[in-house]
Parts: C-alpha cells; sequence; structure tokens
C-alpha cells in the first residue's frame, strides 16, 4: 500500500505518538479509515519511531565542513546545515534518534547535493542505497 498520500498525516502522527496513544489518535485524526489503512499507518510510525543505530560520517563527502555532532552515544560528523536539521528534528522525535530523523537527514543530504558546487565535489551514493543495503539499515 502507498503512504505517500498520507505524508503530512504521518508527519503529524509522528510527533503525537510520543505524547498519546496511537489507536486513539487514528481514531481522531482518520475515523474512516479501514483496518487495513490503520494498521499499515501504526506499523509506519512505529517504524519512524523506532530507534536507530546507523551514524552519520559524512566527512569524505563534505571534507572539513564537518563538526561533531554527539547524541545518545553515536558520533555523528555532520556539514553545519545538517547539524542545524538534526536538532529541529530531534525536536519532532521527542528527542530521539530514529529512522525517521535518519531518513529526513538522509533527504536533506539529497537536496544538499543538488546545490551549487561546494556541495558537490565528490562522487556519492546515499548510505541507506549503497549496494546490497537494505533500506531498513537502522538496528534498535
Amino acid at each position: 500500500m502507498d503512504l505517500s498520500p498520507y505524508k503530512p498525516l504521518l508527519d503529524k502522527l509522528v510527533s503525537l505518538s510520543y505524547h498519546h496513544d496511537l489507536d486513539g489518535l487514528l481514531d481522531n485524526l482518520l475515523p474512516t479509515a479501514d483496518s487495513q489503512t490503520r494498521f499499515k499507518l501504526q506499523a509506519e510510525v512505529r517504524r519512524l519511531t523506532s530507534p536507530c543505530l546507523r551514524v552519520l560520517d559524512l566527512r569524505s563527502l563534505f571534507p572539513e565542513q564537518c563538526q561533531l555532532v554527539r547524541h545518545q552515544g553515536l558520533d555523528h560528523m555532520l556539514p553545519e546545515p545538517l547539524e542545524r536539521r538534526f536538532k529541529v528534528l530531534l525536536e519532532e522525535f521527542n528527542g530521539e534518534y530514529t529512522r525517521g530523523l535518519y531518513e529526513a537527514l538522509l533527504a536533506e543530504l539529497a537536496a544538499l547535493r543538488k546545490q551549487p558546487a561546494q556541495f558537490n565535489t565528490s562522487p556519492w551514493q546515499q548510505p541507506a542505497q549503497a549496494p546490497g543495503a537494505r533500506k531498513t539499515a537502522c538496528a534498535s
């Protein structure tokens, strides 16, 4: 099932799920949803809010631009724009480094790579899309 039409709702559910019951949220926000849609949305929220252990070390892509970002025992090396985004996303994800936060940072990385040459000095692949890597590379 394609959940892209539910992206804005998923974003809201992720934030709210830390403080409210997910079933109750779905009852209030999507009362007419069938059981399959509710199940898929619940599974996606749980996936996005699950812990991630994958470290982002982007020094090879951004030489001399990365700063150490320590959080929950993980040392990330991020350029300043991604460090700022990381801190903003932490608020949305209840201060937790999750799969959803990791995937959002990868999307930000892709956007940075579309900017002028200062961010495009070396060839790259998104870490989650490397050959042989699984899409759910974060571990709990």
